[in-house]
Protein backbone atom coordinates (compact mmCIF):
# COMPACT_ATOMS: atom_id res chain seq x y z
CA UNK A 1 0.00 0.00 0.00
CA UNK A 2 1.23 3.50 -0.68
CA UNK A 3 0.18 7.01 0.28
CA UNK A 4 0.97 10.15 -1.74
CA UNK A 5 1.87 13.26 0.28
CA UNK A 6 2.92 16.79 -0.62
CA UNK A 7 5.63 17.03 2.08
CA UNK A 8 7.22 13.76 3.18
CA UNK A 9 9.23 15.17 6.10
CA UNK A 10 6.16 16.94 7.55
CA UNK A 11 4.04 13.79 7.26
CA UNK A 12 6.78 11.68 8.82
CA UNK A 13 7.05 14.13 11.75
CA UNK A 14 3.26 14.07 12.20
CA UNK A 15 3.22 10.26 12.25
CA UNK A 16 6.15 10.15 14.69
CA UNK A 17 4.18 12.37 17.10
CA UNK A 18 1.36 9.83 16.87
CA UNK A 19 3.71 6.97 17.78
CA UNK A 20 4.19 5.62 14.25
CA UNK A 21 7.90 5.37 13.47
CA UNK A 22 9.13 5.53 9.91
CA UNK A 23 12.26 4.57 8.10
CA UNK A 24 14.83 6.91 6.66
CA UNK A 25 13.60 8.81 3.56
CA UNK A 26 15.15 7.54 0.33
CA UNK A 27 15.25 8.43 -3.36
CA UNK A 28 15.17 4.96 -4.96
CA UNK A 29 15.52 6.18 -8.57
CA UNK A 30 17.78 9.19 -8.00
CA UNK A 31 17.38 12.87 -7.23
CA UNK A 32 14.85 13.51 -10.03
CA UNK A 33 12.49 10.81 -8.79
CA UNK A 34 10.15 10.45 -5.84
CA UNK A 35 11.21 10.57 -2.21
CA UNK A 36 9.86 7.63 -0.20
CA UNK A 37 9.86 6.08 3.25
CA UNK A 38 8.07 3.15 4.84
CA UNK A 39 6.04 3.05 8.06
CA UNK A 40 4.03 0.35 9.82
CA UNK A 41 0.53 1.15 10.92
CA UNK A 42 -0.83 -0.03 14.31
CA UNK A 43 -1.97 -3.29 12.68
CA UNK A 44 1.59 -3.87 11.37
CA UNK A 45 0.72 -3.16 7.73
CA UNK A 46 3.69 -1.73 5.82
CA UNK A 47 2.83 1.54 4.06
CA UNK A 48 5.03 3.41 1.60
CA UNK A 49 4.76 7.19 1.84
CA UNK A 50 5.66 8.91 -1.45
CA UNK A 51 6.39 12.53 -2.29
CA UNK A 52 6.56 12.93 -6.06
CA UNK A 53 8.53 15.81 -7.61
CA UNK A 54 6.31 18.88 -8.02
CA UNK A 55 6.34 18.64 -11.83
CA UNK A 56 5.41 14.93 -11.91
CA UNK A 57 2.01 14.08 -13.42
CA UNK A 58 -0.50 12.17 -11.30
CA UNK A 59 -0.13 8.43 -11.49
CA UNK A 60 2.78 6.14 -12.26
CA UNK A 61 3.93 5.41 -15.80
CA UNK A 62 6.60 3.22 -17.33
CA UNK A 63 8.82 6.34 -17.42
CA UNK A 64 9.03 6.08 -13.62
CA UNK A 65 10.90 2.78 -13.96
CA UNK A 66 14.03 3.34 -16.03
CA UNK A 67 15.69 0.35 -17.64
CA UNK A 68 18.69 -0.93 -15.65
CA UNK A 69 22.08 -0.09 -17.10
Amino acid sequence: MSCKVDHLEAKKADLTQQGIAGGKPQRPVGDAGPQTCFVRDPDAYRIEIVQWPSDHPDGITSADFPEPA
